[in-house]
């Protein structure tokens, strides 16, 4: 893993065994344990697969939008914030 690493210009962090937090994965992980598996009856491991890429789909949908949301809310206030120092000097 270390030669990999070096190779592609990758720089291994270790983090403590008990702090699953800093562990970007084990959060994605977490949910998808929360929002797909609990509670669930699946019949196969494709149906297990199948539930989970909706799962994924479905988040990545929601994570583009609210982006294309925050990005456009910050054009908003850049707009606002022009709009304001104009009428400030033409005053």
């Amino acid at each position: 893993m270390r030669d990999w690493a070096k190779v592609n210009d990758v720089e291994l962090v270790p983090i403590p065994t008990y702090a699953s937090w800093l562990n970007l994965i084990e959060v994605e992980f977490r949910h998808i344990t929360e929002f797909v598996i609990s509670n669930s009856t699946f019949g196969s491991h494709h149906e297990i697969e199948r539930a989970c890429s909706a799962y994924l789909r479905r988040r990545n949908g929601d994570a583009r939008r609210n982006f294309d949301r925050r990005r456009a809310e910050k054009e908003a206030r850049r707009k606002r914030r022009a709009r304001a120092r104009r009428m400030g000097r033409a005053a």
